[in-house]
């Protein structure tokens, strides 16, 4: 069982899109469908009203408990919307919520930028439920740069403090 705030949820919706833009299997894909969907709609229970996405845990299930919008479950559920949008559209299923899920999902990466983004560690990061930072640099939010979520600037100094950090 995965709950809410599990990212196994957004992975498997990312590892169903890879394997039919490879395999352009349709006939496993339609089987996989039901569980993507129920995957999506799972993970999307803990999408805040900021459009960022909570969880305890801070990072790939990281040391810490502590309620907060995070970078590595923002970023997982951005790909993943999109994703969603690529085999719900492949399928002629959903075609009512792709614009929903397509517009969800640049607010999401808006909202990334705009409240994640640190300015001065020149990193995505998190926050607690309190409001405070948490100025840990961790690794998922180099997902970031690898699903092109970032501007060339950002993108340069994120990987650039990851190298001086990680």
């Amino acid at each position: 069982f995965a709950g809410t705030e599990n990212w196994n949820h957004f992975w498997f919706t990312l590892v169903c899109a890879s394997y039919y833009r490879h395999s352009g299997d349709k006939a496993f894909l339609n089987h996989l469908y039901p569980y993507v969907e129920k995957s999506i709609e799972t993970a999307m229970k803990n999408k805040g009203e900021d459009d960022l996405m909570w969880s305890f845990r801070p990072d790939w299930w990281d040391i810490g408990n502590n309620f907060g919008p995070r970078a590595y479950m923002t970023i997982l559920a951005i790909r993943a919307l999109r994703d969603f949008n690529y085999l719900s559209a492949s399928l002629q299923k959903n075609n009512s919520k792709l614009k929903f899920y397509e517009e969800l999902s640049n607010r999401m990466n808006k909202k990334l930028l705009d409240t994640l983004w640190d300015d001065k560690l020149n990193y995505l990061i998190s926050y607690y439920e309190d409001g405070s930072k948490d100025e840990h640099i961790y690794m998922g939010s180099l997902l970031a740069s690898h699903f092109n979520l970032l501007d060339k600037d950002k993108n340069l100094k994120l990987i650039k403090t990851a190298k001086e950090n990680l």
